[in-house]
């Protein structure tokens, strides 16, 4: 299982919801809530979450480091505090929000760095798409 592919909860699950999601998206924050809800309320759900990055710089950020906070065992808590946070996720915040849900930041610095926290970021690039939007170009041209 690959952060990528992180299940909110290990079930034995008959359906696969996957959710695509930009930590600086405020209508993915609001949908986490009732995403949330709807898996807490049906047990045949398996949720995996897919980071998709497409708002800049500060979106990359948080998203690798969320990817790298799995080598910690803290995926789950750091993806809640990163989306239920209100205001632009950048890297001050990113950083202070690992803080407080307990992850070690100076490690999580140095998993950051590691390819394996990027990679699936860097598949998704490579995943066929039609690019409609001037954002979307940038992070592709940016991911190559």
């Amino acid at each position: 299982m690959t952060p990528l592919r992180q299940p909110l909860a290990i079930r034995k699950a008959t359906s696969l919801w996957s959710t695509f999601f930009d930590y600086n998206c405020p209508p993915c924050r609001n949908a986490a809530l009732n995403i949330q809800q709807a898996i807490k309320d049906d047990w045949s759900l398996k949720l995996v979450f897919k980071e998709f990055p497409i708002l800049g710089p500060a979106s990359k950020f948080a998203a690798v480091a969320a990817l790298a906070s799995h080598k910690q065992g803290k995926y789950e808590a750091f993806h809640r505090a990163l989306m239920g946070f209100h205001g632009l996720v950048n890297e001050r915040s990113t950083l202070t929000i690992a803080a407080h849900v307990g992850l070690d930041v100076e490690q999580l610095k140095r998993d950051m760095k590691d390819p394996a926290s990027q990679t699936p970021l860097r598949a998704m690039a490579r995943s066929p798409a039609i690019c409609t939007s001037p954002a979307r170009r940038r992070w592709w041209s940016a991911m190559k």
